[in-house]
């Protein structure tokens, strides 16, 4: 109704671990699989709960290759009006959005 067009929007989850039917902290491939699902749903910003203390390494393995390579594919069809595909290695700002 204002203009703006609804794949400018940042859409962000906060995932809950243990109300999840994953844990992304269980494993790699759960972190991937869980971020991956939403994504393709057209999330684009995650916020998930910290890992248990025997999880950590799991974090640190998505924090080093898993974050980095699903942010450079970023969420499907998404495109802040710089023309920049979403998710491209840069937290977003507002100003992306304006």
């Amino acid at each position: 109704e204002i203009g703006r067009s609804p794949d400018s929007l940042g859409r962000s989850l906060y995932g809950w671990a243990q109300n999840a039917d994953t844990d992304p902290w269980q494993s790699l491939d759960a972190f991937e699989d869980v971020v991956g699902r939403y994504m393709d749903a057209g999330m684009n910003e995650f916020i998930l709960d910290q890992p248990r203390d025997e999880q950590i390494g799991v974090m640190e393995k998505a924090a080093s290759g898993a974050i980095p390579r699903l942010r450079a594919v970023g969420a499907p069809d998404r495109v802040r009006p710089s023309g920049l595909p979403v998710g491209q290695g840069h937290w977003h700002r507002p100003e992306d959005y304006l």
